[in-house]
């Protein structure tokens, strides 16, 4: 795997999988792209494709394509997220990836995704958004709770450029550019890059002030249990044990 993908997995926060990560339980299901009126169908899978050449999609690097308070983001930094989600599972579920309805030897927008209604481009793109809203929401917290980044994180993101840097000369790319686009889409750059990781470390920081400062009732656990209780069952997860058992 490259240099550049190896730093991305670092940075992957695991999110809960959606449709399109059910496990497809008949390996002959061929799923194709559906037919159905685009009208009828959510805004999202109403663009039948969204593939675009190398030109268009740099061109359109900075155009936003969605807003979260005053947060933007445009399609250069969403580049990063759909390429994340991508090779995060890629690299969850590896061999297996097949007995989802994945592909991987033809395009994302020419293969149709179990249990939705679009192809798997769409279940990326849906994906994507999602992880940004994620991430972006905990980093507009960061910012308004007041917190600084850590001394760690604030080296790395100082000493990034020199890394990165370092990793392109390595790797015999012309520039850093050049070597994050290679694994990330034309339309993405090292700034993109950069953005990326800085709402990471936001998000991951206030996520953990929040998780170490949280009072955790005996009234919130089973509230908990009682709306999860199904759900939880399936992993043999009781109130009672608190974790996994066998029977």
């Amino acid at each position: 795997m490259k240099k550049i993908l190896s730093l991305m997995l670092v940075l992957a926060l695991l999110l809960t999988a959606t449709a399109c990560a059910q496990q497809n339980t008949d390996p002959t299901t061929d799923p194709t792209t559906p037919t159905k009126d685009p009208a009828t169908l959510e805004k999202l899978y109403q663009i039948k494709s969204y593939s675009a050449d190398a030109e268009t999609v740099f061109g359109a690097r900075e155009t936003v394509i969605a807003t979260l308070g005053d947060a933007k983001l445009t399609n250069g930094l969403f580049q990063m997220y759909f390429w994340m989600d991508v090779y995060d599972f890629l690299n969850n579920y590896g061999s297996l990836v097949s007995s989802y309805g994945l592909d991987i030897s033809k395009p994302l927008d020419a293969q149709g995704c179990p249990n939705t209604d679009g192809t798997w481009q769409h279940h990326f793109v849906g994906s994507a958004l999602e992880a940004w809203r994620y991430y972006q929401s905990l980093a507009l917290a960061f910012d308004e709770a007041g917190m600084t980044m850590s001394d760690e994180y604030q080296e790395k993101l100082d000493g990034m450029e020199d890394e990165l840097k370092k990793d392109a000369e390595e790797g015999k790319y012309e520039s850093i550019d050049a070597m994050i686009q290679t694994d990330a889409g034309p339309g993405a750059l090292a700034e993109d890059y950069y953005l990326y990781t800085t709402l990471y470390y936001k998000a991951y920081s206030y996520f953990n002030n929040m998780l170490d400062n949280i009072e955790i009732t005996d009234d919130m656990i089973d509230e908990y249990f009682a709306k999860n209780q199904a759900a939880l069952a399936v992993d043999g997860i009781t109130k009672d044990t608190g974790d996994s058992c066998m029977v």
